[in-house]
């Protein structure tokens, strides 16, 4: 049984595992990781992002997300 003392100690070293998880996530994703995040279709962000209701990065020939973006434009249209 752990004391609450033990229990505020574990919850402490518990989220700054993960803030350092999620900190050594990439900013940038591709098509496939964002119609993962967003629970869509690869076709789907393509037709979203032609229409321009998603914003993209180009880089070259590759086209990036920031998923914080994708999310706030999407809640903008209503989707």
């Amino acid at each position: 049984m752990l004391t609450p003392l033990e229990i505020e100690q574990l919850a402490v070293v518990l989220a700054e595992k993960v803030a350092m998880r999620l900190a050594h996530q990439p900013k940038l994703v591709d098509r496939y990781r964002i119609a993962e995040i967003l629970g869509l279709s690869v076709p789907t962000i393509d037709r979203r992002v032609r229409s321009g209701r998603i914003p993209v990065i180009r880089d070259g020939r590759r086209v990036l997300f920031n998923p914080e973006s994708v999310i706030r434009a999407l809640e903008q249209h209503g989707e």
